[in-house]
């Protein structure tokens, strides 16, 4: 886990591990499903995207996560 942090945020060893994991985690997740999405969005990327169910699983946890965050704002 410590690799990736350091790939995705281009910080050190030392610097990934004084990060707030929860925090990590929710910016890898953010990014993966804009990802998911774009992929989506792309020509013949259903296609693409029906071949990766963890991609499908992320983009419904996403969904899931906003529609209770505009149903709690309403």
């Amino acid at each position: 886990m410590v690799s990736v942090v350091c790939e995705a945020f281009g910080c050190t060893p030392a610097e990934a591990l004084q990060q707030d994991w929860r925090l990590v985690e929710a910016v890898l997740d953010y990014r993966a499903a804009e990802r998911a999405a774009a992929l989506l969005a792309s020509e013949g990327g259903d296609e693409v995207l029906a071949q990766q169910p963890a991609l499908q699983r992320l983009l419904l946890d996403m969904r899931r996560a906003q529609n209770q965050v505009t149903e709690s704002v309403e």
